[in-house]
């Protein structure tokens, strides 16, 4: 456990430093975490404290199990022991995976759309108060004859 943590943690930032690069962890062609390549890959970091042997462990202590199917999982293989997908369970994964990213950019544009009619309504209603504040200016004009000071003074101000 003394080499398994600090390799998994380094395996996992390279992974998240650059996910499209693919698993950064030993896998197999079938998808799948390869413990011996896992345990290679520990003897060479560590051989005084990892041996060929200890693969086994890999498959017998859940400890161990449990620390490297977690990051495999984050990096989309298949957990130590894991029977093949078949063809119509990769095709459901990949369904699923393709709506998980439509409901995402969905929720995206909901917020994007929330915010433009939130700002549209803002909108509305300045040009709502401007709308009344000239009917009422109109309304002086036709009964007066002239324009109201507020008027005059917001033309001055607008440069008009």
């Amino acid at each position: 456990m003394d080499a398994l943590l600090p390799y998994l943690d380094e395996a996992l930032e390279a992974y998240q430093a650059d996910p499209e690069s693919g698993p950064t962890l030993p896998k197999t062609i079938d998808g799948k975490v390869n413990v011996e390549g896992l345990v290679k890959a520990l003897i060479e970091r560590e051989p005084e404290l990892v041996k060929p042997s200890d693969t086994q462990h890999f498959h017998n202590r859940k400890a161990l199990k449990e620390a490297v199917d977690q990051v495999a999982a984050q990096m989309e293989l298949a957990p130590i022991g894991a029977r093949t997908r078949s063809p119509e369970e990769r095709l459901a994964d990949a369904r699923i995976k393709e709506l998980s990213a439509t409901e995402k950019r969905a929720s995206e544009d909901s917020v994007s759309l929330r915010r433009q009619i939130e700002h549209l309504t803002l909108e509305v209603a300045q040009i709502t108060k401007q709308r009344d504040r000239y009917k009422s200016a109109l309304r002086a004009i036709y009964q007066n004859g002239e324009l109201p000071a507020a008027v005059v003074e917001e033309l001055l101000r607008d440069g008009a």
